[in-house]
C-alpha cells in the first residue's frame, strides 16, 4: 500500500513539472523549434517542400513560415506539429524504431504524426520530443544527426552528454509573415539590395554589370516602383542606368546581339513612361531603330544575333522583345507605326514558333532556301512571357480577339507545363547565368495579364510562387533561381554540375525579387468598385509621383504631385450602373492645380475635370459632376499645374456617385435586333451601357423590333434616355407584341414623357397576358430636333425559359444544400418551371453544379428570380466550367446584381471557346 501511494506521488509530482514546462505552448500557435545543440538551427521542411514525405531537416533560421510550426494538442495530450507554411504534419517513416527518419505527411490523424512533449528540467522552454517505440517499452527522442544545414532528423535512443543537445529543443514563439504581403517583398528586395546594389565610381551596379541581365534587373526595380510608389526604387533605378550609360555609352548598337538591345530598350521606355525623363525616351527610340533596321529579315522576323551562324535564323528571344519594345514606343511617342511593326512581328511569330492549340511558344528556327527548318522545340519563361506580354499590349491596342485567346493559351499552357505538382515554376532550377533569370520575365507579364485582362483567377498563383520563393531565401533574404531549393548561405548551389555559383551574380535571385513586386498582395483589388472607396495608393500605374504616409488621418497618400504626372486605376467597375459625379478627398493646393479625369490613357477621353481647392482646410472632400460613365473602365487622373513645382496637393481617395443602372434583360437572349430606318448604332439599343446611344436619322415613326429566340411572359419594360442633347429624346411611344411577326397586340403607349437627366430611366408594367417572341417599340415622336433622334436602352422584363438548353441533356444536378422541402429543392433549378424555386433557408453562400452528358463550348447562361421576396434574389456569383471536373476554369463573374422583377430571366454572355461538361 506505501508503495502503490509512493507512485501516485510521484505521478502527480511529474505531472505538474510537465504542466510547468508545457504553459508557454499555446494550442494552435505558430512556434520555432530549434535544436539546443546551435542555437540559430531550426526545425525546417527541406526546401520549404508541399509534398508530402519531404524530409524534415534543420536549417539556419531564416524566418520564414517553413521554420515554424503550429502544434494542435490531441486528446491524449499528445500533439501534431504541423508546418505553418505547407499544413502537413510532422510524420515518423515507417515502424517506431531506433533509427527511424522524420518527414512531413497529410495523414496527421496517424499515431506516426503523434508527439509527446517533455520538458527538460531546469531549462525553461526547452523539451524532448518524443514517440514511443513500436514494443512500448521505451521512447524515442527526435534528433538531428548533425547541426549542419539540411541534416535529417531521426528518432534515437536518449543520448547523454554533448550529443544530448541534439535531442533538445527550444520552442517559441515568434512572428513571421504567414501569407505573402508586402512585407515579404521589402525583405526579399533588402537581402538583394544588400547583397548586390554597390557603389561605383559612376551611379551604382548591380554585382559586375552586364548587359541584358542589367536590362532585366532594372525592370525589377521598375517593377517596384510601379506597384508601390516608393520614391528609394526610383533613386535606385537612375543611378543603375547612369552607370550604364558610363559603362556602355548611349549608343548600344556595338553589342551585336539585338535582344540586348531591345530588353533595354523596353527598360528605357518604362523609366520614360514612369518619370517623365526625355533622354531615356531618346535612347530607346534611338537604339531601337537602329536595332530593328539591321535585325530586319527578308522573312520580315528579326535576327537575334549579328554573327551568328545561321545569318537567316530566327528566335522567340529576339521578336518577343522587339514586339513589346516596340508597343510601349508606341505608347510613348504616340505613333501608331511602332504599334504596325509589333503587329507585323507578332503575326509572323506566331505563324512560325507557336502552337495556338496549346499556347507553346517555340525557341527558334532557320529559313533554309526560303522553308522553315532546324526547329528548336524548347519551351522556356522567357518566351512564353515575352509573347503573353506581346498578346496583352496589342490586345490593348487593336482589340482582336485573337491576341486574347492567345494570351490565354500562353498563360495556361506556362502554369500547367513550366510548373510542378504544387503549381511552382520548376524549370531553369540554375544559380547564374542566362537561364537563371528567365522566370522573372514571366512574372512580369502575368502582372500585366492580370491587371489589364481582369484575370484574377491567376493572383493566386502568383502569389503561391513568390511566396515559395520567399520560403527558401537564405538568412541574408536572398532566394536563387533555383526556387524549388533553400539557397545556402555560401550562394553555391549543391548538387549542381554547372551555373551553381551566384556569389557576385544578381540575376537570378532578381527573379525572386520580380515574383514579389509582380504578384498582387489583393485580388479584390484587381477589380474595383467604382462606387465604394478606392485607396489612392492602389493604383496600377504612375507616372512621377509617390506613396508616402498619410498626413491626414490616412495610412497612405499620393505625394509628389506634379504637372503631367498621373495615376492610372485599371478595371474600376462601374457595370451597368450609371456614374454621374465624383467624390474625392484631397489636400489643399499650394498653386493652382487641377486634375483630369480621363479614361483608357493619360491622354484619353475626359470625363471631368476638379479644380483642386487652395482655402479653407488642409483637407478637404470634392465632389464634381463627370460625363455618364458605365462598364468597365481604365480611369486616370492626370494633374496639372505649375510646370517644375512639385508637392502640388495630395491626394487621399475616391468614389463615383450613381445615377442609374442596367441589369441584363430579356434582349441579351440571343435574339434579333431589327429597325425600319437603317443605323450603324442599332446595337446600341441593347448593349446594356447608358453611354452608348442608339440614333436614327429621322425625327418621327421610328420602330425597332426585338425577336425573341423563345418566347416571353412580358411583365414589364423600360425606355433610358440618350446621354446627347435633350432635343433628340424619344417623346411618345407604342409598345406591341406578336406571336408571328404579323399580327400585333398593343400592350401599352406613352405620350410626351420628358427626361429630366441624361440616361434617365422610365420604367414602365404592362399585362401581356400570354407568352409573345416579337416585341416592337414605335416611336412617333422626339423632343423637337428637326432631324434624329436617341435613345441610350431598350430593356425588356419577364420570363423566357428555354427547353433544349444544356441542362436539358439529361445530365445530374447537383447543389451543396438540397434546398427546402417539398417545393423548394434545387431540381426545381432546371425544371423549366418558371412557377417553381430553390430555396436553401439560413444560408448565404451555396454551390450548383450540372455535369451534362456531352462537351459543350458555353456562351450564355441565365438566372430567373423566383415569384416572391427579393431580397432573397442572388447577388453575387461566379460560373466555372469543367473538362473533368478536376481543374476549373472561371467563365463569368457577376456582382451587385439585380432582377428588376419577380420571375424576371436575366441572360449573361459568355466568352470562352473551350469545351467543358
Amino acid at each position: 500500500m506505501e508503495k502503490y501511494r509512493m507512485k501516485k506521488i510521484l505521478s502527480l509530482i511529474l505531472f505538474l513539472i510537465l504542466s510547468k514546462s508545457l504553459f508557454s505552448i499555446t494550442d494552435g500557435q505558430a512556434c520555432k523549434i530549434s535544436v539546443s545543440a546551435s542555437a540559430n538551427k531550426s526545425l525546417f521542411v527541406n526546401n520549404a517542400s508541399l509534398s508530402n514525405d519531404a524530409d524534415a531537416v534543420v536549417w539556419i533560421e531564416t524566418n520564414v513560415p517553413a521554420q515554424r510550426w503550429v502544434f494542435v494538442r490531441n486528446t491524449d495530450n499528445t500533439y501534431t506539429i504541423k508546418n505553418a507554411y505547407s499544413g502537413k504534419a510532422l510524420f515518423r517513416r515507417g515502424n517506431a524504431v531506433d533509427g527511424s527518419t522524420v518527414s512531413q505527411s497529410n495523414n496527421s490523424a496517424s499515431t506516426a504524426a503523434k508527439w509527446t512533449l517533455t520538458g527538460v528540467e531546469n531549462q525553461d522552454g526547452y523539451y524532448y520530443i518524443t514517440q514511443t517505440n513500436k514494443d512500448g517499452n521505451s521512447e524515442l527522442y527526435l534528433e538531428t544527426a548533425t547541426t549542419d544545414d539540411g541534416s535529417i532528423l531521426e528518432l534515437k535512443e536518449k543520448k547523454t552528454g554533448e550529443d544530448q543537445k541534439r535531442q533538445i529543443w527550444k520552442i517559441e514563439t515568434t512572428d513571421v509573415p504567414t501569407a505573402f504581403s508586402q512585407t515579404v517583398r521589402e525583405q526579399l528586395l533588402n537581402g538583394w539590395k544588400t547583397k548586390y546594389y554597390k557603389k561605383a565610381p559612376t551611379g551604382y551596379v548591380l554585382g559586375n554589370g552586364g548587359w541584358w541581365g542589367d536590362a532585366e534587373m532594372f525592370e525589377v526595380v521598375l517593377d517596384a516602383y510601379e506597384t508601390t510608389g516608393d520614391p528609394a526604387y526610383e533613386t535606385m533605378f537612375r543611378e543603375l542606368y547612369k552607370n550604364f550609360i558610363y559603362r556602355n555609352k548611349s549608343n548600344w548598337i556595338t553589342n551585336e546581339f539585338n535582344d540586348d538591345i531591345a530588353w533595354m530598350v523596353i527598360a528605357s521606355i518604362r523609366a520614360y513612361l514612369m518619370f517623365g525623363e526625355a533622354t531615356y525616351l531618346t535612347y530607346g527610340k534611338n537604339n531601337f531603330d537602329q536595332m530593328y533596321s539591321r535585325a530586319l529579315l527578308p522573312s520580315g522576323m528579326l535576327r537575334w544575333k549579328e554573327t551568328a551562324e545561321t545569318q537567316n535564323g530566327t528566335n522567340s528571344c529576339i521578336n518577343g522583345p522587339a514586339e513589346v519594345a516596340a508597343c510601349y514606343l508606341a505608347m510613348a511617342l504616340g505613333d501608331e507605326s511602332y504599334y504596325l511593326k509589333a503587329k507585323s512581328l507578332y503575326a509572323l511569330q506566331r505563324k512560325y514558333l507557336y502552337v495556338p492549340a496549346t499556347g507553346q511558344v517555340y525557341d527558334s528556327f532557320s529559313w533554309n532556301n526560303g522553308v522553315p527548318s532546324d526547329y528548336n522545340y524548347w519551351t522556356s519563361t522567357y518566351n512564353q512571357g515575352t509573347f503573353l506580354g506581346a498578346a496583352t499590349m496589342l490586345y490593348n491596342y487593336f482589340g482582336d480577339q485573337q491576341y486574347r485567346n492567345d494570351a490565354e493559351k500562353i498563360m495556361k499552357y506556362a502554369r500547367e507545363q513550366l510548373c510542378d505538382e504544387n503549381g511552382i515554376i520548376n524549370v531553369c532550377q540554375v544559380g547564374s547565368g542566362d537561364l537563371a533569370g528567365f522566370k522573372g520575365i514571366l512574372m512580369r507579364y502575368v502582372r500585366k495579364y492580370i491587371v489589364d485582362l481582369q484575370k484574377t483567377e491567376y493572383v493566386g498563383w502568383m502569389q503561391k510562387n513568390a511566396f515559395h520563393a520567399y520560403n527558401n531565401c537564405n538568412s541574408a533574404g536572398i532566394t536563387s533561381s533555383a526556387w524549388l531549393t533553400k539557397t545556402p548561405e555560401n550562394l553555391i548551389l549543391k548538387n549542381c554540375s554547372e551555373n551553381c555559383n551566384f556569389e557576385n551574380d544578381p540575376f537570378g535571385p532578381s527573379t525572386a525579387v520580380s515574383a514579389a513586386f509582380n504578384a498582387p498582395i489583393y485580388e479584390n483589388l484587381i477589380v474595383k468598385d467604382a462606387y465604394s472607396n478606392v485607396e489612392a495608393e492602389n493604383f496600377n500605374y504612375l507616372k512621377g509621383v509617390y506613396t508616402q504616409t498619410g498626413t491626414g488621418g490616412n495610412n497612405f497618400e499620393i505625394g509628389n504631385i506634379k504637372d503631367g504626372s498621373y495615376v492610372a486605376y485599371n478595371n474600376v467597375n462601374f457595370a451597368n450602373h450609371l456614374a454621374s459625379a465624383i467624390t474625392i478627398r484631397l489636400s489643399k493646393a499650394s498653386v493652382k492645380s487641377v486634375i483630369e479625369i480621363r479614361l483608357g490613357s493619360a491622354t484619353g477621353d475626359s470625363i471631368g475635370t476638379i479644380t483642386v481647392p487652395r482655402e479653407g482646410d488642409d483637407w478637404q472632400i470634392v465632389t464634381q459632376s463627370i460625363v455618364p460613365t458605365s462598364g468597365m473602365q481604365n480611369v486616370y487622373f492626370v494633374f496639372k499645374g505649375v510646370a517644375g513645382q512639385n508637392n502640388l496637393f495630395r491626394m487621399d481617395c475616391f468614389h463615383f456617385l450613381s445615377n442609374d443602372h442596367v441589369f441584363p434583360d430579356i434582349t441579351d437572349n440571343g435574339g434579333i435586333l431589327t429597325s425600319s430606318v437603317e443605323t450603324n448604332s442599332l446595337d446600341n439599343a441593347s448593349d446594356n451601357y447608358l453611354t452608348t446611344n442608339v440614333t436614327f436619322d429621322s425625327d418621327k415613326d421610328v420602330w425597332l423590333q426585338y425577336q425573341s429566340p423563345s418566347p416571353v411572359n412580358l411583365q414589364a419594360y423600360a425606355v433610358f434616355g440618350g446621354s446627347g442633347n435633350a432635343d433628340m429624346d424619344i417623346k411618345s411611344w407604342k409598345l406591341q407584341a406578336s406571336s408571328d411577326g404579323q399580327s400585333w397586340t398593343d400592350l401599352d403607349a406613352q405620350v410626351n414623357q420628358q427626361f429630366t437627366a441624361r440616361c434617365q430611366k422610365k420604367f414602365f408594367s404592362v399585362l401581356s397576358g400570354e407568352a409573345y417572341r416579337y416585341f416592337r417599340l414605335n416611336i412617333s415622336k422626339n423632343n423637337g430636333n428637326a432631324s434624329k433622334m436617341e435613345f441610350a436602352e431598350w430593356q425588356l422584363y419577364g420570363s423566357s425559359i428555354t427547353t433544349d438548353d444544356i441542362t436539358a441533356d439529361g445530365g445530374v444536378l447537383s447543389a451543396e444544400f438540397d434546398g427546402d422541402s417539398p417545393d423548394g429543392t434545387f431540381v426545381k433549378l432546371a425544371d423549366k418551371d418558371v412557377s417553381t424555386k430553390y430555396l436553401v433557408s439560413g444560408q448565404t453562400d451555396l454551390w450548383i453544379d450540372y455535369k451534362a452528358n456531352g462537351i459543350y463550348t458555353m456562351t450564355s447562361y441565365s438566372l430567373t428570380s423566383a415569384g416572391d421576396n427579393p431580397d432573397r434574389d442572388p447577388k453575387d456569383w461566379t460560373v466555372y466550367a469543367s473538362a473533368d471536373g478536376i481543374s476549373w476554369t472561371k467563365v463569368d463573374q457577376q456582382t451587385g446584381q439585380q432582377f428588376e422583377y419577380r420571375n424576371n430571366t436575366q441572360y449573361y454572355s459568355i466568352n470562352n471557346d473551350g469545351g467543358y461538361q
